[in-house]
């Protein structure tokens, strides 16, 4: 597994090399267990290449923790946290490395509240990546739903 920690805003690093379908897959699937039971879990992504590849992964990986997933698609990473506000998300991921170079990709990840997640959650997140955690493995059977429709009310709210 790649070694990669929290940074100041999330997740960052070069595609294929340090943020891997894998590991994006196994960020997916900690932060399932460590976000609050219920509500779903929204992921939106920016026009990056290898965005769509690394939502799906962690798509994976919530489905496989048992959550719900809604799919934003692509839109600004302000309209994750505001949707997860609105709509009562369990929490939420945002694939975009800003202002980094396009072979750059990151992972952002709120809470319920639509901030940032505490220190403890990231520490409890790459705990799980470094295998320092234990997991009662395959969790259930989570969906998957195509909601664009709610950045209809982000839209608005500009």
């Amino acid at each position: 597994m790649a070694e990669l920690a929290f940074g100041t805003d999330g997740l960052r690093g070069r595609v294929g090399s340090q943020l891997t379908p894998d590991l994006a897959l196994q960020v997916g699937y900690w932060t399932g267990l460590v976000l609050p039971p219920q509500g779903p879990v929204l992921i939106g992504m920016d026009s990056r290449s290898s965005g769509p590849m690394l939502a799906a992964a962690l798509t994976a990986g919530l489905t496989a923790a048992g959550r719900e997933v809604w799919n934003l698609g692509l839109c600004p990473t302000p309209a994750v946290p505001g949707a997860i506000r609105s709509h009562g998300g369990a929490g939420g991921l945002m694939v975009s490395a800003s202002h980094n170079p396009p072979h750059d990709n990151g992972i952002k990840v709120f809470g319920a509240s639509g901030a940032k997640l505490s220190r403890d959650q990231q520490e409890r997140i790459e705990q799980g990546l470094a295998g320092g955690a234990a997991a009662d493995g395959f969790c259930g059977n989570g969906r998957v739903h195509d909601r664009a429709d709610l950045l209809v009310g982000y839209r608005q709210s500009l």
